[in-house]
């Protein structure tokens, strides 16, 4: 066997698909194998001509491109280093975001969300090792963050965990033993991440897909144990310690919010580039010490102001317009009802936190969102 032939091995295992499924599940494994990944599929991006070929071709795509370079000019410009590094890490997972919903397949799409789900069980076991060994005074630890960056980002995406596993459960759509446990473990996960905003997605996820599926009766209850589990965590507040510090994180984000708005006043048109907010709270004295605003219109007009926001809110329009168009076809679609869930879950979030400003949750939702691409095309 030569090399020509080694490569083409290397070559038919690198398909589309198999690097969809592989990015799927690198977005639930450790920071090292999802950044291989994805500049594996960057690379191969830029050497095949087949893979670029209609890669942008869709309206507004090239507004992608057109935000990412002015997302670095804006940071090079202020001397934003976090900035002018992550622009580019922008537009790459934009462009998978892209890769995947040219090349996506229904049953590729369904391997992901299978993918994904078993990734919750190595998710967990390392949060449980992260409990038991890293000890703080003598305590197991507070909030569990497993192999990511910190415990929101792991709540975030074990929510996304429980509806995918609530999608395959209700469609049929897999072997519905299987999904039960996962289902429990990443909500086990939620608890060990200590994310209240996590437990929010949850909810209005499930609620939503149910909602719109037209699964009346889980839907009410699911009301019912919610009822229940209300009146549970309000008699007995220990069962989520996190409860609290309700209030003193909520502080914590009125003086981030309140920082950032005097900074947005200062320089409203073109903003400071990714991670603004890093580069001006010590400026003030009992600023919050993090990198971004906790809210995502706040933090768009810090990082990008008027001009940038504009940019980037038009292309998210443009995006999200092919979606509902998709959607208003066949407005029955399972596939489309659960990515809506999944992406409405998420925006639940960003009032309070911006969980998509990491390579795998980036990642994540970025393959979430080019699913519609399977229905782009079949209703085309």
């Amino acid at each position: 066997m030569d090399i020509s032939d080694i490569w083409k091995k290397i070559h038919s295992f690198l398909s589309p698909q198999n690097l969809i499924i592989m990015l799927a599940a690198s977005a639930f494994a450790p920071v090292p194998f999802t950044a291989i990944l994805v500049v594996t599929t960057v690379v191969l991006i830029l050497t095949e001509p087949e893979y670029q070929k209609g890669l942008f071709y869709f309206k507004g795509a090239l507004l992608i491109p057109a935000f990412c370079c002015y997302a670095l000019i804006v940071a090079l410009f202020n001397r934003n280093i976090y900035g002018f590094i992550l622009a580019p890490v922008f537009f790459v997972i934009f462009t998978i975001f892209c890769f995947v919903r040219k090349f996506i397949t229904s049953k590729t799409f369904e391997t992901c969300l299978s993918a994904v789900c078993l990734m919750v069980i190595p998710a967990t076991l390392y949060a449980f090792i992260e409990m038991f060994t890293n000890k703080e005074e003598g305590k197991l630890v507070y909030r569990c963050t497993s192999y990511f960056l910190n415990a929101n980002y792991f709540g975030a995406l074990m929510a996304a965990a429980v509806i995918i596993c609530a999608y395959k459960i209700v469609s049929s759509k897999g072997k519905a033993f299987i999904y039960y446990p996962i289902a429990l473990l990443a909500v086990l996960d939620i608890y060990l991440s200590a994310s209240l905003f996590a437990i929010v997605e949850v909810v209005v996820g499930i609620a939503f897909y149910l909602l719109l599926s037209k699964h009346y009766r889980l839907f009410c209850l699911m009301v019912v144990v919610g009822s229940v589990g209300i009146i549970l965590i309000t008699s007995l507040p220990e069962l989520l310690p996190r409860l609290y510090e309700a209030s003193g994180t909520t502080g914590y984000r009125v003086r981030i919010w309140g920082v950032a708005i005097r900074e947005i006043m200062h320089k409203p048109l073109f903003g400071r580039g990714f991670l603004g907010y890093d580069g001006v709270r010590m400026q003030y004295s009992g600023s919050y010490e993090t990198v971004h605003c906790h809210n995502l219109v706040i933090d768009s007009l810090l990082n990008f102001g008027i001009v940038g926001s504009a940019l980037l809110f038009m292309m998210l329009y443009y995006i999200m317009i092919r979606f509902v168009k998709c959607f208003k076809r066949d407005s029955g679609s399972t596939v489309l009802i659960m990515i809506a869930s999944i992406m409405l879950a998420a925006v639940s979030h960003m009032f309070t936190d911006i969980t998509f400003f990491w390579i795998q949750t980036g990642l994540f939702y970025a393959i979430i969102l080019g699913g519609t691409g399977i229905e782009e095309r079949r209703l085309n």
